[in-house]
């Protein structure tokens, strides 16, 4: 069965690139930046996407929230 390849993790992190949003690999489970610099090493570059998702090919692609990217996010915690 072959993988269909719009949906691997380079993939989305590229087409987010080409949209002008700045990305970073991130793991799945905890939500943390997988690179040196964190979310300030986030690039638009699709040059540079290969090498930053290189050492963990399913790391989410990420985007840093506020002036960085123009999104801002509140994250809201609910006890239960």
């Amino acid at each position: 069965m072959m993988e269909n390849s719009a949906c691997m993790p380079i993939d989305v992190a590229l087409s987010y690139v080409q949209r002008g949003f700045p990305v970073f690999p991130c793991n799945p489970s905890s939500k943390s930046p997988l690179i040196k610099g964190g979310f300030k090493a986030a690039t638009t570059e699709p040059e540079e996407i290969p090498a930053k998702w290189v050492r963990n090919p399913d790391a989410m692609p990420a985007m840093p929230p506020g002036s960085l990217s123009g999104a801002y996010v509140v994250d809201v915690d609910v006890d239960k």
